[in-house]
């Protein structure tokens, strides 16, 4: 959702199977990266993107992950997986 940080039902379900893997792999690190789309400046997207990435942060270690083993990066609208340019991508 635009300007928001709140995960999307639709990805609810990976976050637990990811903290169940954790867990029985303690010394995995995970890098967490948080995206935007492109409305808004570099900045703002990228501080967007990294909330967003230690939003899902936030919900592993409520999991019971430990905090040392999440990396959380904001990429904002750099790298992105889908091109952005419509509502749909």
């Amino acid at each position: 959702e635009y300007d928001s940080v709140d995960l999307q039902q639709v990805s609810e379900p990976d976050v637990e199977p990811l903290a169940k893997f954790l867990k029985i792999h303690p010394r995995a690190v995970v890098k967490i990266i948080g995206y935007a789309d492109i409305r808004g400046t570099k900045e703002y997207n990228r501080e967007l993107g990294s909330r967003r990435a230690e939003e899902i942060k936030h919900r592993l270690v409520e999991g019971g992950v430990s905090e040392k083993n999440l990396r959380t990066e904001g990429r904002g609208a750099v790298d992105f997986i889908a091109t952005n340019s419509t509502e749909a991508g």
